[in-house]
């Protein structure tokens, strides 16, 4: 999926460019002209697009408060030499890690969660973020760039540092923002003044992430009035009538568990079936249940074990002497589990298959508000996924024809994104790597904690000058650390083919 997912996206790109070079002949230096005009940068792979519109609104508000805006940005480089503490340590600490479960489990990669191989996981479109939630991923990135490229722009401003431009870009397939500040004015500051600018932008995706996780948690609270909310587990919102489950579910039943998994929200249950996959993928020994002998001596036929077998009996092999019978499904698996000796059958299934329980709260129909009901389904745990829709979340009666019926399942996805795109951002970009905020903020840094590592501008006391040998180390050590981290947990889920349900 992810190699499909990237040709596509390189296919897009290489027309693109051949249509731009046609117009680059039909039309020549008109072409450029008119890009020019609308402020447009095109190459290969990137596209960017820039204003000056906004440079009087940073510089009105950026100067206008600029003390509350001093305060606000000496929180953010506290906030920002804690995060290049810790993303130099959690950098050392997912190698570490990575490179453990390499050692541990290399045989078995495929069948382990990715959460167990790395800490620190890519989110890359087309492996491990399904088409279906690649627009979250674009809006969060977009959103957490916006707000991260104001902070510096504010800050700037705030220590009278001109703001040039600003604008949007997108490289090959990931959307970004940028701010364009005035290199003389950067020039004159102190470290203190540095810091806070290029700190600004960090501090500023910590506090959007802060805020996304608290949306993320409250939305029950806030969206009371418009939703309701099953605290017992997700809605069933729509079966569809090709559903190999059409006649067992109903919309409004409520999932309350997976087999012995327990079930309180729509990622609970893609968490549940994710474990299915991976114990399949471990080959797992399958959960055998007792059955009286009575009822496998009436079991004659072994019909329903060949592979063409389309009826309602399951193949099932005793454990004691591999024979096999055909039984119901239903009443062999409501038994007593058992681990061996006479009488324990284990059901016989198809690579990728499996025999799952959903466990019901049904709410309205011919029973009781709130009994349990229990629906079998013997196949894979993806057809079993896309045999429903849910949700935990429902419009309010009285605004049901009103409200979009998805419309707080897309806010939770956007927000968890929101939050996970802006934390790393907050603390990855802050790492003392080339091209990252660290790499600027290192040096001035050090002015305070080693003063003797850097050099400073003896026409201008308490201004830097450079870049000394111990900031250059620092530097290229951290951007190693961190090219290793990338490649290696890149390489680990193209490896493991990963893809969510």
């Amino acid at each position: 999926m992810g190699g499909a997912f990237f040709l596509q996206s390189a296919f897009i790109w290489g027309v693109f460019f051949v249509c731009m070079k046609l117009l680059e002949q039909w039309w020549g230096q008109a072409l450029y002209a008119v890009l020019d005009r609308m402020n447009l940068d095109i190459s290969l792979g990137h596209v960017r697009w820039r204003t000056t519109a906004l440079n009087y609104f940073f510089q009105h508000v950026g100067l206008r408060y600029a003390a509350w805006w001093r305060a606000w940005f000496n929180v953010g480089v506290a906030v920002g030499a804690v995060a290049m503490v810790g993303s130099l340590a959690l950098l050392v600490v997912n190698l570490s890690w990575m490179l453990g479960s390499l050692w541990r489990d290399y045989g078995s990669i495929a069948s382990i969660d990715p959460s167990e191989l790395m800490i620190i996981t890519p989110v890359v479109p087309g492996i491990n973020v399904p088409s279906n939630q690649l627009w979250h991923l674009m809006v969060a990135l977009v959103v957490s760039g916006v707000i991260h490229e104001a902070g510096h722009a504010l800050a700037a401003a705030s220590e009278r540092v001109r703001v040039q431009s600003c604008g949007m870009f997108v490289t090959y397939i990931y959307p970004g923002a940028f701010v364009d500040l005035a290199e003389d004015g950067l020039a004159r500051l102190d470290p203190a003044a540095l810091l806070r600018i290029y700190s600004a932008g960090a501090w500023h995706n910590t506090v959007l992430a802060v805020g996304s996780v608290i949306l993320l948690t409250t939305m029950h609270i806030w969206a009371a009035p418009l939703y309701t909310f099953s605290a017992q587990g997700p809605y069933i919102t729509n079966v569809p009538s090709h559903s190999p489950l059409s006649d067992q579910l109903s919309v409004g039943d409520t999932i309350v568990a997976l087999d012995r998994c327990p079930v309180a929200s729509v990622s609970d249950l893609q968490a549940c079936l994710m474990d299915i996959v991976s114990k399949m993928a471990r080959n797992d020994p399958v959960d055998a249940h007792r059955v009286d002998r009575a009822q496998l001596d009436r079991s004659l036929s072994t019909e329903c074990c060949s592979p063409d077998y389309r009826g309602a009996m399951q193949c099932f092999s005793s454990l004691a002497t591999e024979n096999r019978y055909c039984l119901s499904a239903r009443e062999v698996l409501a038994g007593p589990r058992c681990d061996g000796g006479s009488g324990c059958v284990a059901p016989v299934l198809p690579k990728g298959t499996a025999i799952m329980q959903l466990h019901l709260a049904r709410h309205y129909g011919n029973t009781t508000p709130g009994h349990p009901v229990a629906v079998w389904f013997a196949g894979a745990p993806e057809h079993l996924w896309y045999s429903f829709e849910t949700r935990d979340y429902r419009p309010r009666g009285y605004l049901a024809t009103l409200l979009p019926r998805d419309l707080p399942h897309y806010l939770n996805r956007l927000f968890y994104y929101i939050a996970s795109v802006s934390g790393g951002l907050a603390l990855l970009n802050m790492a003392p790597v080339f091209f990252l905020d660290g790499e600027w903020a290192l040096t001035p840094l050090m002015a305070y904690v080693a003063p003797s590592w850097v050099v400073h501008d003896p026409t201008a006391p308490g201004r830097l000058k450079g870049r000394a040998g111990p900031a250059r180390t620092v530097l290229w050590v951290a951007s190693t650390l961190f090219a290793v981290n990338l490649i290696l947990s890149i390489g680990i889920l193209i490896y493991r083919g990963d893809a969510f349900v």
